[in-house]
């Protein structure tokens, strides 16, 4: 058994990555994930400071910040909108600038062009040996005109691929789907395609990165 402590504070980000190896095959008693909650208890985790200038080094920073002060591998990810009208914004400044769906939606002029991607960078760091894997992908799709009113997460609810007519939240509501074609619709593409990626080379041998 591997266990490995998520780099994150969001329950719903926890509880996606859970369902998600659970949907790609992985068992309880192959992988193990900690919870920063679980290691740390009482005490509020390390903060880590997402000033990076790419999702892929903001994920770096964490997985190697969190794995460090645990002692436990740690897997991590940055991830986010990209739209070209924006000049690339929100992009890692997500969170940072307080750029929500509505901020976008309002940013972005009615006629201008919609075309945007959303972005993840993984990390998973291995304190024994003091280096980490990396793994980053894209989503290339559009911003809808109006927001989908349903529950949502992220920018799911702004956001359709090329091939969809509706927001991946709306998607999720009325289609019927299951196993990995439900992982990588729920967790916006990018983040299932980074994690099934980096957990077949976590478990068979990939190659690793000096920190």
């Amino acid at each position: 058994m591997i266990k490995i402590l998520l780099g994150t504070t969001s329950e719903e980000k926890i509880s996606q990555y859970k369902d998600a190896l659970k949907e790609l095959g992985y068992r309880k008693q192959d992988v193990q994930l900690v919870t920063l909650t679980e290691v740390c208890g009482n005490t509020p985790p390390i903060e880590v400071r997402e000033d990076g200038y790419t999702f892929e080094e903001n994920a770096v920073r964490k997985a190697i910040a969190y794995g460090r002060r645990y002692i436990l591998p740690c897997l991590a990810d940055d991830s986010g909108l990209v739209v070209n009208a924006l000049n690339g914004l929100p992009g890692v400044h997500s969170h940072r600038d307080g750029w929500d769906p509505a901020k976008v939606l309002k940013s972005l002029p009615q006629d201008a062009p919609r075309t945007a991607q959303l972005y993840c960078g993984m990390a998973f760091y291995d304190p024994s040996k003091d280096a980490f894997m990396l793994k980053s992908w894209y989503k290339g799709g559009e911003i809808v005109q109006k927001a989908d009113r349903g529950k949502s997460y992220g920018y799911d609810g702004i956001f359709k691929d090329f091939m969809s007519t509706k927001p991946i939240s709306a998607y999720l509501r009325s289609e019927c789907l299951d196993g990995r074609k439900w992982t990588y619709v729920r967790l916006g593409y990018p983040r299932a395609t980074c994690l099934e990626y980096l957990m077949a080379n976590i478990l068979h041998g990939g190659m690793y990165i000096k920190a």
